[in-house]
């Protein structure tokens, strides 16, 4: 565990599987500073084709997001980050609850996670949460959908599965559950643990 001033907890998972849900949540429930990896899209460098990644071997180091990074490491140090993308001031609070898609598979970003919750949700449903977010306000998108779930079955489901970034976690969560379930499970948690 950390001795720095800031504990930076890591929810992981699959696209789908309820992180930024989770981090929304944990964050207001512990009066913590969120950080969003997507937030750093537009400054970072990513491949371009994530299948041809997967099938390539996954090289997490493609993933290029310095600006990222140096926000993790300055709340280690405490004080206040400003965001280089929206300039926003981030108070550096005792809990920084990271929205991180690699986790700790991800060493520039990950090595700053202290504690890393796996969201353990099912393909199916990571899918149908999906379509859902990118569809629900556009109805009449039904190719769009159709095209969506053909890529899927013929090419991104193996992005859905990821042993090494689970096997990797501290705490395994049930993404099935209720948002308020998997929060009480993470106070526990918390309060178990030598911080």
């Amino acid at each position: 565990m950390s001795n720095s001033k800031n504990l930076i907890i890591g929810i992981t998972g699959m696209s789908g599987s309820g992180k930024t849900t989770l981090v929304k949540a944990l964050s207001d429930s512990i009066n913590a500073t969120a950080v969003y990896w997507d937030d750093f899209d537009a400054i970072s460098k990513a491949p371009e084709d994530l299948v041809d990644w997967y099938h390539r071997g996954k090289n997490h180091t493609e993933f290029d997001y310095a600006n990222l990074s140096d926000v993790l490491n300055q709340f280690k140090s405490g004080g206040t980050v400003q965001h280089p993308v929206s300039s926003e001031k981030l108070v550096s609070a005792p809990f920084i609850i990271f929205d991180a898609p690699m986790g700790r598979l991800h060493h520039q970003t990950g090595r700053y996670i202290d504690i890393e919750i796996y969201m353990d949700t099912p393909p199916d449903v990571s899918l149908a949460r999906r379509l859902i977010r990118d569809y629900e306000h556009t109805p009449d998108d039904k190719n769009e959908v159709i095209e969506e779930l053909k890529f899927y079955i013929e090419q991104s489901r193996p992005l859905f599965f990821s042993d090494d970034l689970k096997n990797s976690a501290d705490l395994i969560m049930d993404g099935n559950i209720a948002t308020n379930h998997q929060i009480e499970i993470i106070h526990s948690y918390l309060r178990n643990i030598k911080l």
